[in-house]
């Protein structure tokens, strides 16, 4: 199999955007956490 160059970038980009994606994820997952919990507090008052 000869060498792809072009390839292993394209891989690259994909890991890196892909490990992007879950650190945003992981974000957005808190602060719905957080949200939630303000939701909770509004509503047992």
């Amino acid at each position: 199999m000869e060498d792809k160059p072009e390839f292993e970038q394209y891989l690259v980009g994909d890991l890196g955007r892909a490990f992007l994606s879950s650190i945003h994820f992981s974000k957005r997952t808190h602060q719905l956490d957080g949200l939630q919990s303000k939701i909770d507090l509004f509503f047992q008052d």
